[in-house]
């Protein structure tokens, strides 16, 4: 993917979200974050919390 040049940077989140970009370094930095995110919301006891709904694929991917 071809981004203007001096306004974005590749290997970030925004780029891989708001941009569409799939080169290598973006899709690493959405696999960084990603996983963060993950292991934020696994630590935080939420998969424990009987309010939430089961039986979904954000469950599954919290390891539900």
């Amino acid at each position: 993917m071809t981004l203007p040049d001096g306004n974005l940077v590749h290997g970030t989140t925004n780029v891989y979200g708001n941009h569409g970009c799939r080169c290598e370094a973006c899709k690493e930095a959405h696999r960084r974050n990603h996983n963060d995110f993950m292991r934020r919301v696994r630590e935080s006891g939420e998969l424990a919390a009987p309010d939430k709904k089961h039986d979904t694929a954000y469950r599954y991917d919290l390891a539900c």
